[in-house]
């Protein structure tokens, strides 16, 4: 294990004449501008993606483990479905929905022109809504994990208290989901 990560040291400290440069690669990799356009791109698709997708999971989370929703099982299933797909249909299904001739873009081909949204699809805004699906399934897992093990008598004592349900899910349901909120964001 230390001798490829000492040898990729000693190489990125050289040129490619093997002479010794020593920060100098790194100095000018950090500097380029494509880098710094490169690196606010990925942010702000990640984050976006996150806000996208963490909001709705935990909505989706909490309502499987913390209400009385009818129907859990059927909607658990669905939402999985995504995790069985193979990835290009996501990517397709986006396209032929959201696409330049897709069903929402040409108001469902034609038929309701004064329906169709053009929403962008090629560029970030594409890449943010792929993202936010691929990783919604896995996020809800993570959060109805999260929900269904915290501590019962937490909520007991808050209703006996006489918090409503706003005061318990801000003060008792998310601080005990924060590990699960945090790791399904890192997601």
């Amino acid at each position: 294990l230390l001798f490829p990560l000492t040898e990729l040291v000693a190489t990125s400290l050289t040129d490619v004449d093997g002479n010794f440069v020593g920060l100098g690669n790194f100095i000018r990799f950090f500097t380029a501008s494509s880098l710094a356009a490169g690196l606010y791109n990925s942010l702000y698709v990640s984050f976006m993606a996150t806000l996208a997708a963490l909001p709705p999971a935990l909505l989706f989370a909490y309502s499987m483990t913390r209400t009385t929703v009818r129907g859990k099982t059927f909607f658990r299933h669905i939402v999985m479905l995504p995790l069985f797909a193979p990835p290009m249909l996501m990517g397709i299904s986006l396209i032929y929905l959201f696409g330049r001739k897709g069903l929402v873009t040409t108001g469902f081909f034609g038929v309701l022109p004064w329906l169709g949204v053009d929403i962008g699809l090629y560029g970030a805004t594409g890449i943010i809504m792929a993202e936010a699906i691929l990783v919604f399934p896995p996020s809800v897992m993570i959060l109805m994990t999260s929900l269904a093990n915290s501590d019962a008598r937490l909520y007991e004592a808050a209703e006996a208290l006489g918090a409503g349900k706003p005061e318990i899910f801000w003060s008792v349901t998310l601080p005990g989901a924060k590990y699960g909120v945090m790791c399904a964001a890192f997601v």
